[in-house]
């Protein structure tokens, strides 16, 4: 198992910066890799959501299918799990106040299927880690910004 994991400083509130990891439907405004989502479940909230995201990567629309398998806004946590082309992606955003800000903490874990899968992953976790990059600055942004 490979676990990449990104931190960041964002000058607003924590509830600010939990609402807006843990809105689904504001993922598109956040990021701007993600295209769109649609939901899969009735709820729209919680665990048990799922949803369909869509992302532009290069000149390709890549589709995602995630679940929320943790959610717990007293402790601003939440959990997105795929299994997308032999891997199990399970992300953990952690929300929490720092100063006069907010710490974001995301912990990716990448759990190939087969050893060759597991190996590519170990090898490819400096673009993982540049794509949460990207996702954290977006979202820094887009909080300070409110």
């Amino acid at each position: 198992m490979t676990t990449v994991t990104v931190e960041s400083h964002i000058n607003a509130s924590p509830d600010a910066v939990f609402r807006a990891v843990s809105d689904i439907e504001t993922m598109p405004r956040i990021n701007p890799d993600v295209v769109r989502v649609e939901f899969l479940s009735e709820q729209h909230e919680g665990v048990g959501t799922r949803f369909r995201e869509t992302r532009q990567m290069g000149n390709k629309e890549h589709h995602f299918e995630l679940e929320v398998q943790g959610y717990d806004p007293a402790a601003r946590t939440i959990r997105y799990v795929t299994d997308t082309h032999g891997t199990i992606w399970d992300t953990t955003v952690t929300v929490s106040a720092a100063g006069e800000g907010t710490q974001v903490r995301f912990a990716m874990a990448c759990i190939g299927s087969t050893r060759f899968k597991r190996m590519m992953n170990v090898l490819m976790q400096g673009l993982f880690r540049r794509g949460m990059v990207t996702h954290t600055k977006a979202l820094k942004r887009y909080c300070e910004s409110l």
